[in-house]
């Protein structure tokens, strides 16, 4: 699901989710709210009165549009893609539609006239309320993401943050590219015979094998970042054609980068992110894969 309001920004993530909805092959939702909504600015303050058929018109037009950047992006007809206005705000939309949803995507800026980017009270409410991954895209990129060789995941010390394992693995898998996965911990344990370094416990160890036994196809690098996870996370992310951020409760990488630490990635990372902060259950590979 992409939430879209006709900036260059939510335009970039529609294109973004167009390609990761093909690679799942499942439908891709278009959502603009209409709700108290300045076209080209965004969200605004509720006492400017706009003429609501503008508002349909505009939202029609901008729809559309994102529909015609659905199709360039894939070059096909697939995915099969649904637009539609609403009328309550678009975070209460989204957050409302995060029980059924794979993923919500957004550009960096999408929100900018809310909370100057989405790195303030809108982004932290979406990460910590959402049930669903949240999916951030950049307006631009210094680089070919696609042709990058990995797939990065950011994981927190406990099996509680362990639900963005299964995202990353699937990601990597369905872009047939390696997966390096960065950790605070400093402790070694082993993983079907070998030795990984960085490894907390058993119960971590296990639940990598857990998805690298689905996955086998996926190749796995991972390191401790316990002293500059951030840093370490941003030096990693030269190669990574996706990051993957995963904790919820204390520890959790997410949870740092709901502050000043959130702000530093979102502005310096120049792949998109997907940040996973609740128990999730990724598909299974399926046979025909």
């Amino acid at each position: 699901m992409v939430g879209v309001n006709g900036s260059v920004s939510s335009y970039h993530a529609v294109a973004w989710a167009a390609v990761e909805a093909r690679l799942h092959r499942c439908e891709l939702r278009l959502v603009e709210s209409i709700a108290a909504a300045t076209p080209d600015v965004g969200p605004c303050e509720p006492s400017i009165d706009l003429d609501p058929q503008f508002l349909q018109y505009y939202s029609r037009r901008t729809l559309a549009e994102a529909i015609g950047i659905v199709r360039g992006a894939t070059g096909s007809r697939f995915p099969l893609v649904t637009a539609e206005t609403v009328d309550r705000p678009i975070i209460d939309e989204l957050l409302g539609r995060s029980h059924t949803a794979r993923m919500i995507v957004l550009g960096r800026r999408s929100l900018a006239a809310v909370d100057g980017g989405l790195v303030g009270s809108v982004g932290a409410t979406l990460i910590q309320r959402a049930h669903c991954p949240i999916a951030v895209t950049h307006t631009t990129l210094s680089r070919d993401t696609f042709s990058a060789t990995s797939v990065l995941a950011g994981v927190g010390r406990t099996t509680l943050h362990m639900p963005a394992l299964g995202v990353a693995f699937e990601e990597a898998a369905l872009r047939e590219v390696g997966l390096t996965i960065v950790h605070m911990s400093s402790e070694t344990a082993t993983v079907g015979g070998d030795t990984r370094t960085g490894c907390r416990d058993s119960a971590f160890a296990a639940e990598i094998a857990r998805w690298a036994a689905r996955y086998p196809q996926v190749t796995i690098h991972d390191t401790a970042a316990d002293d500059s996870p951030v840093q370490t996370l941003l030096d990693e992310t030269d190669n990574a054609q996706l990051l993957v951020i995963g904790g919820y409760g204390p520890g959790g990488f997410a949870d740092m980068l709901i502050g000043s630490s959130y702000r530093t990635l979102a502005n310096m990372v120049d792949c998109p992110f997907i940040v996973v902060t609740r128990p999730i259950h990724p598909r299974m590979p399926q046979q025909d894969r």
